[in-house]
């Protein structure tokens, strides 16, 4: 592709339209947005306080919103690098964490950068910039992380890592077995369901289901296993089918009606 006035970034799309005045007119009016964009956003950032921050994440609690934000400084060598290294990271996805940058500039890093995140819970990052030692010690001290990088790429692998580790875990469910409840004994320290094992394995600390007649009426842990009167932490299927599976408070009854779901 010949005629482009600045190098694309990966994970441009690229449109096609049938005439060059067509073309002009769009980039144009992208410009203008993007312009629009930079000056709002200038505008609307003001003096970053701990207690700015914590209006916009109680706002965003109120209005039902899960707020998830990596608060950026970016620090570096030349003017013009400020636009690149900033478009480079607005093309990562954004659904669930944004960016948020409190200070793009160029120069060393300084003290007063390292107040402004120890202030904003940011991480600061700089390209093709140095650290004086006691801006690094002041950094330590404050507890904020200042990363440096000499290629694009790395930086945006790590914000987009840093993004990542921002994102809440999503919990998946694997059932890893059932078991048949067939008696049920009394002990020390609570109810005993004496079980078939019909699929899979039993696991000692995995999630169980306890259900009879279609309808789940008991949810928790696993708490111990036994096979007869040998403790152990799991019993397969293949191996012995007979457990006896311990958890306390239980609503079980004997019968093909109370069945055990095991997951994990």
């Amino acid at each position: 592709v010949l005629g482009l006035n600045n190098v694309p970034i990966a994970g441009d799309e690229f449109e096609v339209v049938s005439s060059l005045d067509i073309a002009r007119e769009r980039a144009e009016l992208r410009a203008e947005s993007l312009r629009n964009e930079r000056i709002s956003a200038k505008a609307g950032d003001g003096r970053v306080t701990l207690s700015s921050l914590a209006s916009a994440v109680s706002a965003g609690k109120l209005s039902g919103l899960d707020l998830h934000q990596l608060n950026i400084i970016l620090k570096v060598d030349l003017q013009g690098s400020i636009e690149a290294v900033r478009q480079a990271l607005q093309v990562l996805p954004q659904d669930n964490v944004t960016l948020k940058f409190l200070l793009e500039t160029t120069g060393d890093v300084s003290t007063s950068d390292v107040d402004l995140a120890a202030a904003s819970k940011a991480i600061i990052f700089g390209f093709n910039v140095k650290v004086p030692g006691s801006v690094k010690s002041y950094g330590d001290n404050k507890g904020v992380e200042i990363r440096l990088y000499r290629v694009i790429y790395e930086l945006i692998d790590d914000v987009r890592n840093a993004m990542e580790g921002l994102l809440e875990p999503v919990e998946e469910r694997v059932t890893i077995g059932s078991a048949e409840v067939r008696a049920i004994f009394s002990s020390g320290s609570g109810r005993v369901a004496g079980c078939m094992i019909n699929e899979g394995k039993v696991v000692k600390g995995c999630g169980i289901e306890v259900i009879r007649r279609g309808k789940v009426v008991h949810v928790g842990l696993l708490d111990s296993l036994k096979r007869v009167k040998e403790v152990v932490k799991e019993i397969y299927l293949k191996s012995h089918n007979l457990a006896h599976v311990a958890y306390l408070r239980i609503c079980c009854q004997p019968g093909l009606q109370s069945i055990c779901l095991l997951h994990k």
